[in-house]
């Protein structure tokens, strides 16, 4: 007779737990770094807690920009980024200038505090370009004047540029001072129309402290005439702008991937040599489908092939155990109380192997950090898997039974 189910007999060595072991093992494994993979790529993709950075992944930015369509195309994509994310588009470019007529104390150049003092050139100044979305979303609360109006970011030549200082600079410049920079091999008149307050911040966080900054609108340009007598020297300038504005910000509540399939898709018509990503986001590109999509395909489609692969295993070694004790069997006939205890010590076995298991292999895996992932998602993953995998040998087991 068929041997009717016993806790004692799941600690009794075989095989086939051997097997079972090693496959919920693999499983919890395979399955769950891509879940944990997903969650790395959300959180490291974040420039902080709410914004995403995007830089450019292209090999040789000089082939690029001696296309003659760079330009359109990086206006193309400012023009886009703002149709696409709307208010959540962020400038946030640090470009420093060069003063030419007023001199700073050393505080107030590019890289004071990083760099030895010998080693500062004194006319560079620490300076941030801002769109208006960024400005809005900045903790920037003024001291003294303005900030800047809606007509201040388009550039025209010869026009004066606002610039709020920060707090710092109230000893040394006055509301409606102007000083000459070069910014990106440009010459422009910068006039004080703000001072802000001590501790102001920019967008990407408290820690972005603007005190010893100059801060400027992300200026707008028309394209430049051909017949222009300064076309070469003003295309050059303006790609080094815009390349700056497309590598922005985006503050945002939607997923990573979500973000990066707005990249991909304003990309794929554009820019053909290179490529946007977030910080955070691998560098795949699975049959030139795009990152985000690429990500997914490895996030979720290969561990859902490996899980279909699971199921036909385990349902194929239950049977084979099963199969054989039934065919070992003398009876032609089992009552359903025998039939009932047999499907629960198939699930109760695979239950058990596999519970232990995933609890092992969450233990290993949290203690050398390869997973960080909830147990109870692991242990439900587990769980889903095992209570398909039994129902095909359960129905093997039945058919076998009234063959008989």
């Amino acid at each position: 007779m068929i041997k009717l189910f016993k806790f004692e007999n799941l600690f009794k060595p075989k095989k086939i737990y051997v097997v079972l072991m090693f496959i919920a093992m693999l499983f919890s494994t395979i399955f769950s770094l891509p879940i944990s993979w997903f969650i790395q790529i959300q959180e490291n993709s974040k420039s902080n807690a709410d914004g995403y950075s995007v830089v450019d992944k292209y090999d040789d930015l000089t082939v690029f920009f001696k296309k003659n369509n760079s330009l359109s195309v990086m206006k193309e994509m400012h023009e886009n980024f703002n149709n696409t994310w709307g208010s959540s588009y962020c400038i946030i470019v640090s470009q420093p200038v060069y003063t030419l007529e007023v001199l700073f104390p050393l505080k107030f150049c590019y890289g004071y505090g990083d760099t030895p003092d010998e080693h500062i050139d004194p006319t560079f100044m620490t300076t941030v370009q801002m769109n208006k979305n960024a400005i809005e979303m900045s903790n920037i609360e003024l001291y003294e004047g303005r900030g800047f109006n809606q007509n201040e970011y388009t550039y025209t030549d010869g026009k004066t540029v606002p610039v709020i200082v920060g707090y710092e600079y109230k000893e040394y410049l006055n509301l409606g001072d102007k000083f000459t920079v070069d910014y990106l091999n440009k010459i422009l008149t910068l006039e004080v129309v703000g001072i802000a307050k001590k501790g102001s911040a920019d967008a990407r966080g408290p820690e972005k402290i603007l005190d010893y900054t100059l801060i400027m609108p992300a200026l707008e340009f028309e394209t430049p005439s051909v017949s222009d007598e300064y076309y070469e020297d003003e295309m050059s300038f303006q790609r080094k702008a815009y390349l700056g504005y497309i590598n922005c910000f985006v503050f945002s509540d939607d997923s990573a991937l979500k973000i990066q399939s707005d990249l991909d898709n304003i990309c794929k018509d554009l820019i053909t040599e290179g490529r946007f990503i977030l910080t955070g986001i691998k560098p795949i590109n699975i049959f030139n489908l795009g990152y985000a999509k690429s990500n997914i395909i490895v996030l979720f489609v290969l561990p859902l092939l490996f899980l279909i692969i699971i199921f036909i295993i385990l349902s194929i070694l239950i049977w084979k155990k099963w199969r054989e004790k039934i065919s070992k069997n003398s009876e032609t006939n089992i009552d359903k109380s025998k039939r009932k205890a047999i499907i629960l010590e198939i699930y109760a076995e695979i239950f058990t192997v596999t519970f232990i298991i995933g609890f092992i292999s969450l233990a290993i895996s949290m203690n050398y950090r390869i997973l960080e992932i909830n147990t109870a998602i692991l242990l439900g993953i587990l769980l889903m898997l095992l209570a398909l995998t039994p129902l095909y040998t359960i129905y093997k087991l039945n058919k076998t039974i009234k063959d008989k």
